[in-house]
């Protein structure tokens, strides 16, 4: 994932989008849904998907992964996980194993390496 995304889709928009994934029955956000941003970052709030047993709840979160192992909250969390290997490594495994949920993005910025520019 990149450093920096969109969200355009909020309210019950949101929800309603969340209602069509596979086998989800019903859809909660106790606390409402964020409005749309566009320009998020590593360490903001964002909208946190959790599923379970056919259920899907949308809270905030705060982007980013503290490892186990971290024994206090300074400096950057961690937010970029390699698919290949997010099971393997030691910073991202438990988290992995344990503790999935789904960010609602609608458009990332990459930048290509070669020219600096985005894509």
């Amino acid at each position: 994932m990149c450093g920096r995304f969109v969200l355009f889709t909020s309210g019950q928009d949101l929800i309603d989008e969340v209602g069509l994934l596979p086998g989800i029955t019903t859809v909660d956000a106790p606390d409402g849904t964020p409005p749309p941003r566009y320009n998020i970052a590593p360490t903001q709030q964002v909208p946190l998907i959790r599923i379970a047993n056919g259920s899907a709840r949308i809270d905030a979160a705060r982007w980013g992964l503290l490892p186990t192992w971290k024994k206090d909250e300074t400096g950057p969390p961690l937010f970029n996980a390699r698919g290949e290997t997010v099971a393997e490594k030691p910073s991202f495994r438990s988290a992995f194993k344990a503790r999935r949920g789904l960010m609602a993005v609608s458009y990332t910025h990459l930048r290509a390496h070669e020219t600096g520019r985005n894509l």
